[in-house]
């Protein structure tokens, strides 16, 4: 009796991890065919399944392609040059969240790929549920340098950081008005977290150096200061692994954070 009790919990649990994950909640709109020198649309429609919690939309992009933030109502939108993330400290209240993108292909880009995506959610600090978008298949058509280019003005998504630091240790790269400082993006959190309660929550050592950005009602928090992408990207792969799975580089310009784009990212100091 005991053992069939057991096989149909075990058989309810699998139903129920089944039907969790294998809901619809990401919807993406865009051509299946993508002419290279062409600003393409992109725009993404997640609908949550409560209005608590905390979520991050990851998607990855072959490399080559121009990201730029078009409609991006709420959250921190950032691009390294092959993967986007949008990162939401609360879930909105309607359960339902759109943004959109503009996706620019090298002309030297010609062939097909998959265009995929994931969402990250966590509630009650602990649980964590993700949700997969169906997989498209996009096109890329090279134009030769023929195809008319969309004037677009470029913006960044997010409210004008300011930042203070825990310690005078970091000191950012000087920067000019061509110069780029990477850094490496930890965590983001919507009350400021000490010292203490940032080593406890991602395994930092005592008195690692990491800066305190506020941007509008959200805290991040970033450590480094790198004048390449490539010495950027070797700190990201320590990061990550000592645990910090969710950090990735940000760029900063004249004072500001700034879209992290592939332009930025192929720029030598």
């Amino acid at each position: 009796m005991m053992y069939r009790l057991g096989l149909l919990l075990i058989c309810c649990f699998s139903f129920s991890l089944f039907c969790v994950y294998s809901q619809k909640r990401i919807l993406c709109e865009t051509s299946n065919l993508w002419e290279t020198g062409k600003y393409n649309t992109v725009r993404i429609t997640i609908s949550f399944p409560s209005s608590s919690g905390f979520a991050r939309f990851i998607q990855d992009m072959p490399e080559g392609i121009e990201i730029v933030p078009d409609e991006v109502p709420a959250g921190d939108f950032s691009y390294n040059g092959r993967q986007i993330n949008v990162v939401l400290l609360t879930v909105p209240e309607k359960r339902n969240f759109t943004f959109s993108y503009l996706a620019n292909p090298d002309k030297a880009m010609n062939g097909t790929f998959s265009l995929g995506g994931k969402l990250i959610l966590i509630t009650g600090g602990k649980h964590r549920q993700v949700y997969f978008m169906d997989t498209l298949n996009v096109t890329v058509r090279g134009a030769a340098g023929d195809a008319k280019e969309k004037q677009v003005t470029k913006h960044d998504a997010r409210v004008q950081a300011s930042e203070s630091s825990y310690t005078d240790k970091v000191k950012p790269a000087p920067q000019t008005e061509q110069q780029v400082e990477f850094r490496i993006q930890l965590a983001v959190s919507s009350k400021l977290m000490t010292p203490e309660q940032l080593n406890n929550k991602l395994g930092l050592k005592a008195g690692e150096p990491v800066k305190t950005v506020r941007d509008g009602n959200v805290y991040k928090y970033q450590a480094g200061s790198y004048a390449s992408y490539a010495d950027a990207s070797a700190a990201l792969k320590r990061y990550v692994a000592s645990g910090i799975k969710d950090a990735f580089i940000v760029a900063w310009t004249g004072g500001k954070q700034v879209p992290l784009d592939d332009n930025l990212r192929k720029r030598q100091p």
